[in-house]
C-alpha cells in the first residue's frame, strides 16, 4: 500500500465506501486510522460522527461533531449534523441553535431550514415551522419532505386548502412518496371526506405509520369485495391501545356479512372486548391464532366497509365491563360526596404529535375548584397503560394502590361506567377518555340530568377557553372557544 493510500484524507474516502457498503466496523476503523495520522483532521471525526449517530451511538457522536465544530466553525454540514446528534440526545433548544449557525454560514443551505422547521413544530411554533419549511422550499423547490411537513403546519393552522396544496405538491414531485399522502389521508379524515381519506389511508404502510404490514400465506387480505358468509375473518388491532378501542365498533358490522368473527387485540383489552357484539372469539395480541380464511387489519375497515358520513358506526355503548368489576369499585370508592371526573390530560410521549395532544397539567388549574375534587396518581412503569403515562380519574382517593388495581381496561371501563352512568358528571373527555363507555355514553345521551349536563359543560369550556393560554398550547384556544360557543347555545 502506498504512501498516498495511508492518507487521512484517503483513509476517510476508503471509511465512506465501506459505510456505503454497510461495513460499519470496517468505515469506523478506517476514520480511527485517520484521526490516529491526524487528530485535528476535521472530516474524519465528521463522518465517524455521523456514522455513530446513525448507530444510535449518539454519546460518542455528540463527542466527535463537537469536536470537530470547533475545528471547523465555517462548515454549515458540520453544524447540521451536530445539530441532530444534540436533538437525538433530547436537547432541542441546542439542535436549534446549531441549525442557526450552519445557516448563518450558509444561508441557503435546505436542510437546515428544514431541521429548524422540525424543532419549531414539534415545540408547537407552527408559524415558524411554516417560515423555515417555506425557506427550505424557496432554495430546494424539489424538496418533498418540505412540502409535506410544510402542509403538516399550514393544517395545524387551519388553513386546510393551503395545506392539501402543499401535500398534492409533495405527491407530484414524488408520486411513490409516502409521506404527502398520507399527510392527506389525515386532512381528509379530519374534514369529512372519508372515502377518499380511507382509501389514502392504506399509504399509512409505506409510510410506516401502521407498523408492520402483517401477510398470511393463504389466506389473504380482506378489503371489501368478497363474500364473507360461512368464512372466518381475523380482524387485528395496530398503532395504539385507544385505536384499538376505536374501531373495534366495526366488527359486529363484519359480523352482519355472516362472518364468523376473531378479533386479536391487545393483551389489556382482551377481556374487555369479549363484551363486543358478534365476535365469535378474542386472542391477545401473539397468542396462538386460530384458523381463519381472511384477514383485517381494524383501521382498514371503515375502508373495506364502505365508511362515508352517513355510516359510521355510531351505536353506543359497544364495551362494557362485567358487573362484578363494576360492583367492584363501587364499594372500593363508596358514595359520592361531590362531583366525579374522569380526567385524562396526557399522552404517550413518544408519540410524535405529543406536543399538539398533551397538555401541561398547570394549565387545568383554573379548573380545579371547589365544586369538584380532582385527585390523580401518576402511573408509570405499569403493565396497563390507559392511554397516557400519566392520567388522572378523579375519585374521593386515587391512591398508588388504588391505580395499582387498576391493571386493565375492563377495571379502567368498570371505574368509568361507576363514574359515568351513576350520577350527572362532567367528562371533559380528552385523549383516550372519550373511547370510553362512560364517555361515549353521556355523549350518547345516558346522562339523566342533559340539562344539567349542558350546562356544566358549557360553563367547564368557557373557562377554560381563555385568551392566556401560553405557547406551545395557544392552538387550543380557537377549538375550545368552538366548545364554549357551541355548549352555550346548547344551554340557551
Amino acid at each position: 500500500m502506498s504512501a498516498t493510500q495511508n492518507t487521512p484524507a484517503a483513509l476517510v474516502q476508503r471509511g465512506q465506501e465501506m459505510r456505503q457498503r454497510g461495513d460499519a466496523s470496517g468505515a469506523t476503523r478506517a476514520f480511527g486510522e485517520a484521526l490516529a495520522r491526524d487528530r485535528l483532521y476535521w472530516p474524519a471525526l465528521l463522518e465517524r460522527g455521523m456514522l455513530r449517530l446513525d448507530s444510535g451511538e449518539v454519546a460518542s457522536a455528540l463527542q466527535d461533531l463537537r469536536a470537530c465544530a470547533q475545528l471547523a466553525p465555517s462548515q454549515p454540514r458540520v453544524w447540521l449534523y451536530l445539530g441532530n446528534a444534540e436533538n437525538a440526545g433530547g436537547d432541542a433548544d441546542a439542535a436549534l441553535k446549531c441549525f442557526r449557525r450552519a445557516l448563518e454560514h450558509g444561508p441557503g443551505f435546505a436542510q437546515a431550514h428544514y431541521n429548524c422547521g422540525v424543532i419549531h413544530f414539534h415545540a408547537g411554533r407552527l408559524a415558524a415551522a411554516a417560515e423555515a419549511y417555506s425557506a427550505a422550499i424557496a432554495h430546494e423547490p424539489d424538496f418533498v419532505m418540505a412540502h409535506s411537513n410544510l402542509g403538516v403546519a399550514l393544517e395545524a393552522m387551519g388553513a386546510s386548502e393551503a395545506a392539501e396544496a402543499a401535500y398534492d405538491t409533495a405527491a407530484q414531485l414524488d408520486p411513490n412518496h409516502a409521506s404527502p399522502r398520507w399527510n392527506k389521508a389525515l386532512l381528509q379524515l379530519r374534514n369529512g371526506r372519508y372515502v377518499e381519506g380511507w382509501r389514502l389511508y392504506e399509504w399509512r404502510w409505506a409510510a410506516g405509520k401502521g407498523g408492520p404490514f402483517r401477510q398470511f400465506t393463504g389466506r389473504p387480505l380482506w378489503l371489501g369485495g368478497r363474500n364473507l358468509a360461512g368464512r372466518t375473518v381475523l380482524l387485528h388491532a395496530e398503532q395504539g391501545i385507544g385505536d384499538a378501542i376505536q374501531f373495534a365498533r366495526y366488527a359486529p358490522l363484519v359480523a352482519a356479512l355472516g362472518a364468523r368473527v376473531i378479533l386479536e387485540v391487545f393483551t389489556p383489552l382482551v377481556e374487555l372486548c369479549k363484551s363486543l357484539a358478534g365476535v365469535s372469539e378474542v386472542v391477545g395480541a401473539g397468542d396462538k391464532l386460530p384458523k381463519f380464511d381472511f384477514h383485517c387489519p381494524l383501521m382498514s375497515l371503515p375502508l373495506a366497509l364502505g365508511t362515508d358520513e352517513k355510516t359510521i358506526p355510531g351505536e353506543t355503548p359497544y364495551l362494557a365491563a362485567p358487573e362484578e368489576r363494576r360492583a367492584a369499585w363501587a364499594a372500593k370508592l363508596g358514595p359520592a360526596q361531590r362531583r366525579r371526573i374522569a380526567f385524562a390530560w396526557k399522552g404517550n410521549p413518544k408519540h410524535e404529535g405529543d406536543a399538539m395532544r398533551s397538555v401541561p397539567l398547570d394549565l387545568f388549574a383554573r379548573l380545579f375548584g371547589a365544586e369538584a375534587e380532582f385527585i390523580w396518581g401518576r402511573r408509570q412503569n405499569f403493565h396497563f397503560r390507559f392511554q397516557s403515562n400519566n392520567y388522572a380519574i378523579s375519585s374521593r382517593i386515587c391512591t398508588e394502590q388504588l391505580l395499582r388495581g387498576m391493571k386493565d381496561h375492563v377495571e379502567a371501563s368498570a371505574h368509568a361506567d361507576r363514574l359515568g352512568l351513576t350520577e350527572t358528571v362532567l367528562p371533559f373527555a380528552i385523549s383516550a377518555t372519550v373511547k370510553t363507555p362512560c364517555a361515549a355514553s353521556v355523549v350518547g345521551g345516558l346522562v339523566a340530568d342533559k340539562a344539567a349536563f349542558i350546562r356544566d359543560m358549557a360553563a367547564f369550556a368557557a373557562r377554560f377557553a381563555a385568551p392566556d393560554l401560553p405557547d406551545p398550547m395557544a392552538w387550543l384556544r380557537d377549538p375550545l372557544a368552538e366548545i364554549a360557543a357551541m355548549f352555550g347555545q346548547l344551554a340557551r
